[in-house]
């Protein structure tokens, strides 16, 4: 993940997609990961656990589209956790190769 100020958060985790109904899945994930901030907001630590809610919505057998809430925080490993959250729109579709 990068933004617009520079910062930079490198991450790998864990999810599973629960399906609800035919067209609604919930996907919670975690993952740990690495903090750059640059110039970005200052989260007090490197190592930083992120947890996600998705509800992703099934338009047909191979396109889907997502809805996601996240927050980002160090645990309380540094002086002082500030957290950051953030909700993303996804889109996914198949490549062709």
């Amino acid at each position: 993940m990068a933004n617009t100020d520079g910062g930079e958060y490198i991450y790998s985790g864990v999810f599973y997609e629960i399906p609800i109904t035919k067209f609604l899945n919930l996907v919670p994930s975690f993952a740990p990961g690495l903090y750059f901030k640059n110039n970005s907001k200052d989260l007090h630590f490197v190592l930083e656990f992120r947890s996600q809610l998705e509800a992703i919505f099934v338009l047909s057998n191979k396109i889907k589209a997502g809805l996601s809430f996240n927050h980002i925080s160090n645990a309380s490993l540094g002086k002082v956790n500030p957290g950051v959250e953030s909700i993303a729109f996804t889109f996914q579709f198949p490549v062709p190769w």
